[in-house]
């Protein structure tokens, strides 16, 4: 009788394996029949569009925000070299204004006049008469470096090496010009600002 059983069970092999597998898929049918339903997968794909639609507006949020922190720095640096513009303009102004009134700078005046004999050199008038620096005093500061050691060492400083830049004191380097013709040379601050 053993025997027969033994061999009923290697015969029919499968029907354990079918029982548990019919177990198996009784407890887990809900489940299947629920993942699979139209309901169930339109609600899925529904929420697959909504977490792409957030991670979309989550990456463009990150866009802006990187975008406006460039607009930042951009409008921070601009304003910077404004700033710095205002002062190497500032600077000038001062190291100009501290110019003309030194004794030298008169001295230099009066030796243009004399060597052009107080007249316009381009119309020939009398009146309203201006030293023009055929290299502008603009160059001159530049190129002596009178603004690197205006900040360094202050305007005094500055006026003292500029007693000794033989480029400013050269007589050849001024000329009489009447007020009008003055601000139609190229070099004059109205000239530039007339024709921008």
């Amino acid at each position: 009788m053993d025997n027969s059983i033994n061999l009923w069970i290697k015969n029919n092999i499968w029907l354990p394996s079918l029982i548990l597998s019919l177990i198996v898929f009784w407890n887990i049918y809900p489940w299947i029949k629920e993942y699979f339903s139209p309901k169930i997968r339109k609600g899925r794909h529904e929420k697959r569009e909504e977490n792409a639609r957030l991670a979309k507006k989550e990456q463009e949020r990150r866009q802006q925000e990187v975008l406006e922190q460039h607009q930042k720095i951009n409008k921070q640096e601009l304003e910077k070299q404004r700033q710095k513009q205002n002062e190497r303009e500032q600077n000038y102004k001062t190291w100009r204004t501290g110019l003309w009134k030194m004794p030298k700078y008169e001295t230099w005046r009066q030796q243009i006049f004399s060597k052009d004999g107080k007249r316009c050199v381009r119309c020939g008038s009398t009146q309203n008469l201006e030293i023009h620096h055929e290299k502008s005093l603009r160059s001159i500061y530049e190129e002596g470096g009178f603004e690197r050691i205006m900040i360094s060492n202050g305007l005094e400083t500055a006026l003292d090496k500029t007693i000794g830049y033989n480029e400013l004191w050269n007589p050849n380097n001024g000329s009489v010009l009447c007020h009008k013709c003055h601000e139609r040379q190229p070099s004059s601050q109205n000239f530039l600002l007339n024709n921008k």
